[in-house]
Parts: structure tokens; sequence; C-alpha cells
């Protein structure tokens, strides 16, 4: 009987059917879900870019960038503008020279509209969250530095450079979520530094 048992063949390609049927279905899994985290990277990417032009042409996060004249140590009216830096973060609502402005940066998040909500608008409506639905105040960081531009004065003319870093934000997998751990779904941060206009004018 174990002789026979070992010839017998019936059901071998069952089998091996199964087994690369397994395989391939594994492959077009993860093939599907590196295509989806990969969209989701450039929609981060976009969001950013949004963002970054929005902090660009709105109030300063930090209020004390508004009100500053760039002569407190001294310079006179006209002339370049001193090194500064202002950092501000959604996270701990917080700036870390200045009052932290948050209803400002969640018309950032939500756009000019500052609905609340992260859903279909408008192009010259919608926010960083109309881009990319993940993005909330909280995973939002923005630094205004100096540039080289902008005057001294009653006020200032500052231009700085504003870097838009979102942070803590994940890759949003369908099925590889359940077999990765927390530190390969977490996504890296994104961030779009520009240079800007004249924040007072909200052009």
């Amino acid at each position: 009987l174990l002789s026979k048992f070992r010839r017998n063949e019936d059901g071998a390609v069952s089998v091996e059917t199964a087994f690369i049927l397994s395989i391939m279905v594994t492959l077009t899994i993860a093939a599907f879900e590196v295509c989806y985290g990969f969209f989701q990277w450039n929609a981060a990417q976009q969001s950013a870019r949004i963002g970054a032009r929005l902090a660009a042409t709105s109030a300063p996060v930090s209020n004390q960038l508004s009100t500053m004249t760039g002569m407190e140590d001294g310079e006179r009216a006209g002339q370049p503008m001193p090194d500064y830096l202002y950092r501000c973060a959604g996270a701990s609502q917080s700036c870390n020279q200045g009052a932290y402005n948050a209803a400002v940066l969640e018309e950032i998040v939500y756009g000019p509209d500052n609905d609340g909500a992260c859903a279909a608008t408008s192009r010259a409506r919608r926010g960083m969250c109309d881009l990319f639905s993940q993005v909330r105040p909280e995973n939002v960081e923005l630094s205004y530095q100096s540039s080289g531009l902008g005057r001294t004065g009653f006020p200032a003319s500052p231009a700085p450079l504003i870097t838009l870093t979102l942070t803590d934000l994940d890759f949003e997998f369908a099925v590889l979520k359940y077999f990765t751990p927390g530190k390969i779904r977490k996504m890296p941060p994104v961030s779009v530094t520009v240079v800007a206009e004249d924040m007072r004018s909200g052009a």
C-alpha cells in the first residue's frame, strides 16, 4: 500500500496550481500596495506644495512675524532684514517665537473656504486636505527663515523662506497593514520650500 501511495500522482496538478496561484496572488497584492503607496506619497507631496503656496500668501502662523520691524537691534529703516527663524508646529500648537495663530493654519489645511471638511472643491478654494485627506493641522510644521530679501521699517517687509513639512502620516495599505509593522507603514516627512510674497496683501 505504501508503494502504491508513493506512485499515485492523482491531484498533483491541483497542488501545483494552488501553489503557483498563491504566489501569483501574493505578488499581485504586493504590486497593488506598492503602487497605491506611491500614489499616496505623490498626493502628500502635492498637498505640501499647495500648503506652502497658501502659507506664502497668507498671514504668518507666528504673529510676531507680522509685527516685526527688523530694527530691534539698532538697524535703520530700509536696511536688509536681519537673520530670523520662526518655527510653528500644529501638533503642539505653538511657535518658538510669537503667538500661534491656529486659524491661519486651519485655513492652510482646509483651504480658503475654511469649512473644516476634506472634500472636492474648486481649484481656487482647495486646501491641503482636499488633495490628501489624511492631512490635519497636527501633521503640519512651518518655518519662516530669513531669505536675504525684504527691508526693515515700520512695518518691515519680510520675504522669508517658508518651509512646510508634513509629518506623522501613514501609508494606508489595504492588506499589508495586517502584516507589516508600524515603522514600515510610516510615511517619510514631506517638505516644500517657497519664498513668501507680501504676506500682508493676501494676494
